[in-house]
């Protein structure tokens, strides 16, 4: 991916090949002895002007969907603020550096992640936390349901795939592997528990009975990363169940690229416009008392 190194590095590969075809054009003229024409002084007025063009023009230049900014007041505030020299992954810190704009548009973000092995994931919720993205952690399904039910306000849900814990939903005739954590209930129906994650965010697309307690319209909404550390091929088919239902879910097994993804989705999120009520949705009357009559919407 291009970055604004690459930029200043075009700038003088270009400066130079100006003033060198500049030079081999004189001397040219000069062999022939013959008067320099409107060529020569065109090569080298757009040598002068590649050279003294101020270098922060590059550094805010578009290009689709690329922009160097890297030095606009409000994108080195939020640089600062993460401290990117804290980072030690070059790599990364690249990355964070060519998206800043991006981290200004998505700061205030909330994101639910739910992983029953929370101790293994504390680097990546420092650095999201660091890019003023709000991180609410569930350990298992049971503390995911509870937290949508008290409050399904999240721009994102993060969550692994294996994880302990009742599955809430049956994936019937799925098969992933010989160890599988499986039983037969009463009813003759397998469930598959080794994929408690899997399952749940089944469950919040299918199971009308809990769209009723979460508020299932708005969770439904909620974009879903699955991350965890298996293989590309073994992530694909474990999630198929889920990429079966919601297409445009994503998977991610290294952490770079879960940072990459996380920053994508809450772009795009933060894209589209808000839509505010115009009126609040009436209370019901509870208790065989009377609503106040009278009251009326602020527009």
């Amino acid at each position: 991916m291009p970055t604004y190194r690459h930029t200043r590095y075009l700038k003088i590969g270009i400066s130079c090949a100006l003033i060198l075809l500049a030079i081999l054009y004189w001397a040219d003229i000069f062999e022939a002895r013959t008067k320099v024409d409107q060529n020569l002084l065109l090569i080298i007025a757009a040598a002068v002007l590649v050279a003294i063009i101020p270098w922060e023009w590059l550094q805010s230049l578009k290009a689709g969907p690329l922009e160097f900014a890297i030095n606009r007041p409000q994108v080195q505030n939020v640089l600062n603020k993460i401290g990117l020299d804290r980072i030690e992954n070059e790599t990364l810190r690249q990355f964070l550096a060519n998206h800043s704009s991006d981290l200004e548009a998505i700061a205030g973000s909330r994101i639910l992640w739910i992983d029953d092995r929370p101790e293994e994931i504390v680097g990546q919720r420092r650095l999201f936390r660091a890019l003023r993205l709000e991180i609410v952690t569930a350990i298992s399904t049971n503390d995911a349901v509870r937290l949508l039910h008290e409050n399904p306000d999240f721009d994102l849900i993060i969550t692994d795939i294996q994880r302990g814990g009742e599955s809430y939903l049956c994936i019937e005739g799925y098969r992933d592997h010989s160890d599988a954590d499986r039983y037969t209930d009463h009813k003759g129906i397998t469930w598959y528990k080794i994929h408690e994650g899997v399952n749940f965010i089944v469950s919040l697309h299918r199971d009308k009975a809990r769209d009723e307690r979460i508020s299932g319209e708005l969770v439904k909404k909620i974009p879903v990363i699955f991350y965890a550390a298996y293989d590309r091929k073994r992530l694909v088919e474990f999630t198929r169940p889920v990429r079966d239902l919601i297409p445009e879910v994503d998977i991610c097994n290294d952490p770079n690229s879960l940072v990459a993804k996380t920053i994508a989705r809450l772009s795009e999120i933060h894209a589209r416009p808000i839509q505010y009520p115009t009126a609040k949705v009436p209370t019901a009357v509870r208790g065989g008392t009377t609503a106040p009559d009278g009251a009326e919407a602020i527009e």
